[in-house]
């Protein structure tokens, strides 16, 4: 029981984390991203790694995150594993308001 109140904790904490830190991401990114910008805030690893997955799926189901391609991962462990690339919700509506300038846009000769 008190293994599974930690897990939680740490996908509640990794969560969280990953929740502020994709709003600010402006290009496409991958699991090995978040987690270089968790460990590097000081987030400790959590007891089970599959925990990312986890965070990954939640974020876009609730819609915060868009599939986007495939990279291979820079984990040497992961020895060139594929990855899905993301973007985030912020950054979707940056670029569709970016498209939807263009349509309006209206040239004279």
């Amino acid at each position: 029981m008190a293994k599974q109140k930690k897990d939680k904790s740490e996908y509640l904490e990794i969560y969280s984390f990953a929740e502020s830190w994709v709003k600010l991401q402006f290009k496409w990114f991958a699991s090995d991203d978040l987690k270089d910008a968790y460990y590097s805030s000081g987030g400790k690893t959590p007891n089970n790694l599959n925990v990312f997955g986890a965070v990954f799926r939640v974020l876009s189901k609730n819609k915060l995150i868009f599939p986007f391609g495939f990279t291979t991962s820079r984990n040497k462990v992961a020895r060139g594993r594929i990855l899905k690339t993301w973007i985030s919700l912020e950054f979707k509506q940056r670029q569709a308001n970016n498209a939807s300038n263009k349509s309006t846009l209206k040239l004279e000769l």
